[in-house]
């Protein structure tokens, strides 16, 4: 179990280039990490960038609904504190609803973990990770 508090974020660009997102946690601290959390930004349509092998869990932290639109037809609508899970290779694109949102994202490469869990500790500030080893 590992605590990430929000502040000790950096700012990095999306894989996409199509925005930016504030990097709480990578581990290792390397491009080849095994899991990662942040928390971006959504000021207008925008599409996922694409993570094959990865696994992610997305949880809408700040604004009035977030929208995800998935290439295989799905739409998944989130509300603040809802959240969604779904692999990094499916082409999404996420509309904010209502004005820019602020949503919160485990990553984590799914060979290498069996269980995933991420917990809000204080609402917008703290979150604590749990990843369990194997598959």
């Amino acid at each position: 179990m590992t605590v990430v508090r929000a502040e000790q974020g950096r700012t990095v660009p999306w894989r996409n280039g199509l925005g930016t997102t504030r990097e709480l946690a990578r581990v290792p601290d390397s491009d080849d990490w095994h899991w990662r959390l942040s928390i971006a930004t959504s000021t207008g349509p925008a599409e996922f960038s694409s993570f094959p092998g990865v696994d992610r869990e997305l949880l809408l932290l700040e604004g009035e609904a977030l929208e995800l639109r998935f290439a295989d037809g799905r739409t998944v609508g989130l509300g603040v504190g809802e959240r969604v899970r779904f692999a990094g290779e499916d082409a999404v694109v996420g509309v904010p609803v209502g004005g820019v949102t602020h949503q919160v994202n485990l990553m984590w490469r799914r060979e290498l973990f069996s269980e995933v869990a991420l917990d809000v500790v204080e609402a917008g500030a703290a979150f604590e990770v749990t990843m369990r080893p194997g598959v």
